[in-house]
């Protein structure tokens, strides 16, 4: 799996979604995820950030689905922080997965 770089700010953009409540949606697959302990690291990194709404990390799927509202949070800044932690990803559309 590639990961993302600070360089494709602009590719990553595209798998951002608006929902319906307002709040922005980002669904990331994670490589290097393989225990609770990643599952819990990941959750506690970016429920305390403002604005977070949802940081749900699926382990058997090793998936990370990100929301959050207003405009001080972007995707690329979520996974430049999911890449401090030693996890790289790369985003994926669900509905395309079907």
């Amino acid at each position: 799996m590639a990961g993302l770089s600070s360089a494709a700010p602009d590719a990553l953009a595209a798998y951002v979604r608006d929902e319906p409540d307002g709040t922005s949606a980002l669904n990331l697959m994670v490589e290097n995820m393989h225990c609770a302990g990643c599952v819990r690291r990941i959750e506690s990194a970016f429920q305390p950030l403002p604005g977070i709404v949802e940081a749900r990390a699926n382990l058997s799927a090793r998936r990370l689905r990100l929301r959050w509202r207003g405009d001080g949070t972007n995707g690329a800044a979520l996974v430049e922080r999911l890449a401090s932690l030693g996890y790289r990803a790369v985003p994926f559309d669900p509905e395309e997965m079907v």
